[in-house]
């Protein structure tokens, strides 16, 4: 257990712990982009952690043939082959599994394929990263949560980490003013980490001030420090996952920066952000951003820092891990194992509040707490 600001006794929430869920209700898993980055790190989690059952999938026979002969241990694996796009070959895995975990980019296509099949199925959707075809599932909210699904957005470690700090700075520390600079490294982005920064770059920046939503300042960089990887220039980002933050009434202020990878994907997002879509083709941005990832030094991982101030004093936490891939897979197996009641949810929707954030320490997560 650990102590409240006022000195009461308190225990921590295990990130796993919900009353209707656990291992014996998350029985089979599928992962759709399986052979990827971070699908065969997720697969590689499934079978490490848990008891389930897992069907790997991926658009391309051969590689999914090669990803599963590497990770097969105790006859637990299979592959199976197909698009994230095809409707039939959604509802199988969604019928066929307790959750799916979906390793691919969220495009609009993805997401109006997906939509159709959790409101014909009721199955479980787990999706690590963000897209911008997250707003059509957000649409079809209501009719997935009559159909019995439930489909959890951002599911990940960037950006899942900064909403779940967030969310327990505001509720187990009752901040008024929320900040929090994340950042990560690594120089072997897959396509859905390159899609993740070009529609980042292109969504519109907001922060939350006096109980109002206002866009920062364009020249609102500034150079912000971060666990292990240093300091960086970081910009304001906004993210739907902070959304339900921002709602609390105790919130007068919230705020995420974000650090870049190195510069050159620094200038290219910048570019991309300040109307280089109409010089540049997504196809080739996400090539250039491919090339300048792969200039990224050491050292790689993930790194948080958030501070939340109230009326008690201040409160900091400070958060890292060494793979950003690894830390997503972990919060998605996390995510899969407390599904939260049918509809579309964030990830702090799901884990629920109030959590400790020490809990991800089994999670090779380095975390440390200060209260000043």
């Amino acid at each position: 257990s650990h102590r409240d600001r006022r000195g009461t006794p308190q225990p921590f929430r295990d990130l796993t712990t919900r009353p209707s869920r656990d291992d014996a209700f998350l029985s089979s898993v599928a992962v759709l982009g399986g052979y990827g980055r971070l699908g065969r790190r997720v697969v590689e989690g499934l079978l490490d952690q848990t008891g389930a059952a897992v069907t790997l999938a991926g658009r391309r026979a051969a590689a999914v043939a090669e990803a599963v002969s590497d990770l097969e241990r105790a006859n637990r694996l299979v592959g199976a082959t197909g698009y994230a796009t095809d409707g039939l070959f959604l509802d199988r895995q969604l019928r066929g599994h307790d959750a799916v975990i979906l390793c691919e980019p969220l495009t609009q296509e993805t997401a109006g394929s997906l939509g159709r099949s959790l409101i014909e199925t009721g199955g479980n959707v787990v999706i690590p990263g963000h897209g911008d075809g997250a707003s059509l599932l957000l649409d079809r909210r209501d009719e997935i949560a009559a159909s019995g699904g439930s489909a959890l957005l951002d599911a990940g470690a960037d950006p899942g980490l900064p909403g779940l700090v967030a969310a327990w700075l505001a509720d187990a520390e009752s901040a008024a003013e929320i900040e929090v600079t994340a950042r990560y490294r690594t120089p072997d982005l897959g396509v859905g980490g390159l899609a993740d920064l070009l529609d980042t770059a292109a969504a519109e920046t907001r922060i939350y001030v006096d109980g109002a939503w206002r866009r920062p300042s364009p020249f609102a960089i500034r150079p912000m420090s971060v666990p292990v990887l240093g300091r960086s220039l970081c910009l304001p980002m906004e993210l739907p996952e902070l959304h339900g933050v921002a709602a609390r009434p105790s919130v007068k202020r919230r705020r995420l920066w974000h650090g870049g990878i190195n510069v050159w994907i620094d200038i290219l997002t910048l570019m991309w952000k300040s109307g280089g879509r109409t010089l540049l083709s997504r196809q080739k941005a996400l090539s250039l951003l491919g090339a300048a990832a792969r200039q990224t030094r050491r050292p790689h991982g993930l790194a948080l820092r958030a501070t939340g101030k109230s009326s008690l004093g201040t409160a900091r936490i400070d958060l890292f891990h060494p793979d950003i891939y690894r830390a997503t897979a972990a919060m998605s197996i996390e995510a899969a194992r407390a599904l939260p009641e049918a509809g579309v949810h964030y990830l702090h929707r799901a884990l629920g509040a109030p959590w400790h954030p020490h809990a991800l320490r089994r999670r090779v997560f380095t975390v440390t707490l200060r209260r000043t």
